[in-house]
């Protein structure tokens, strides 16, 4: 079983208690993204990638609050770990 199913299985079998966790999580994950992103300066490329960051954790919070399938739900968390980790 790869790691991506295990987190996925994990994910889906808890899934009330993940949510608050991956809301959490994304919150310090972009708040860190964005102060890294600005430390270089206000430049329109470095603009451009804190919208896409931000963008990207409200996707998944308007996928919660739109109550989608949970298998939709975990792909899109999984956009803004991957977005703000790069």
């Amino acid at each position: 079983m790869s790691l991506y199913q295990k987190f996925r299985h994990y994910y889906l079998s808890n899934y009330y208690m993940m949510i608050p966790l991956s809301i959490i999580l994304l919150t310090c994950i972009g708040s860190v993204a964005v102060y890294l992103i600005t430390l270089k300066g206000m430049y329109s490329s470095t603009f451009l990638m804190m919208c896409l960051s931000v963008i990207a954790a409200g996707s998944y919070l308007s996928v919660l609050l739109a109550q989608m399938r949970k298998n939709f739900v975990f792909l899109i968390f999984l956009l803004p770990c991957v977005c703000n980790c790069f």
